[in-house]
Formats: structure tokens, sequence, C-alpha cells
């Protein structure tokens, strides 16, 4: 995690599809987590709401904290 969050850290790509859709998901993921642990909000279940609506997370997963959590 970058600690500087006006300047976001770069990415490395190797090129290939499942790689960088790894990275995105990682990225998203990890927002997703320090929201929770700021105690941005409490529940989980709304951060993963707000991602799958607000940007169009893959509805199917559940959220980027119950995709991470493999449910």
């Amino acid at each position: 995690r970058n600690n500087n969050r006006l300047k976001p850290a770069r990415l490395e790509w190797d090129g290939s599809i499942e790689a960088l859709q790894t990275k995105l998901t990682s990225c998203i993921t990890e927002e997703a987590a320090v929201c929770l642990e700021d105690g941005l909000l409490e529940d989980p279940g709304l951060i993963d709401v707000g991602v799958v609506l607000g940007t169009g997370f893959a509805p199917w997963s559940g959220g980027p904290l119950r995709y991470h959590s493999g449910y």
C-alpha cells in the first residue's frame, strides 16, 4: 500500500489480461478494506453494495470484501 494517498503507486503489468484483472481487483479490495479498518463504515456489506452499485464491480461476486474473502 502506498502511504502517500495523493500519488498512487505505479502498477506493473506483464501484458496478460488475467494479471491486469487481478491487479485491479486487488486495488479495489484493498481500498475497501482500508475503509473498513479506518471506520468509515462499520458494515462490510454496505461497502460491498456501495462498490457494486457505484462502480459496477461484478455483482455476481458479492462485492470486493466478499470476493476477497472467497465466498
